[in-house]
């Protein structure tokens, strides 16, 4: 199996008298993060996440094991911005449908400035019967 963007380090973990090898999962590439955008509804449902990868282009292998319904988009430094939540967003809409249903979805995130400061977001919001 072969790994792009993990490798695997050996640490020494002691206890009760006995030393142990452990394998641990770390970044091969130091100060390297990829940024993900998911959503877990209160019964245990979630919708498929966003990746978003430190780079210009992003390959289909990079999320093959994911979660099935997953995408994946490239930014430089890796963040979300204003237009990526916003494809998450229509992302959302597309499998909560929230359309269909007479309550609205609540949606809470975090006070990211990409989260609250995009009034195309808010319109999009009312027209789906969300309530960020």
């Amino acid at each position: 199996m072969k790994q792009d963007s993990l490798s695997v380090k050996k640490a020494r973990v002691s206890w009760e008298k006995r030393k142990e090898n452990i394998g641990i999962l770390c970044s091969a590439e130091k100060g390297k993060n990829v940024t993900v955008i998911y959503c877990v509804s209160a019964s245990g449902t979630y919708i498929p996440p966003m990746f978003i990868f430190p780079r210009v282009r992003v390959r289909d292998a990079f999320v093959d094991r994911g979660p099935v319904g997953s995408i994946q988009r490239a930014h430089k430094t890796g963040w979300v911005s204003e237009e990526l939540f916003e494809e998450w967003f229509n992302h959302f809409v597309t499998c909560v449908q929230p359309k269909t249903r007479k309550e609205p979805t609540l949606l809470l995130a975090d006070g990211h400035v990409t989260h609250t400061n995009n009034l195309s977001l808010v319109e999009k919001a009312r027209e789906n019967n969300v309530v960020p």
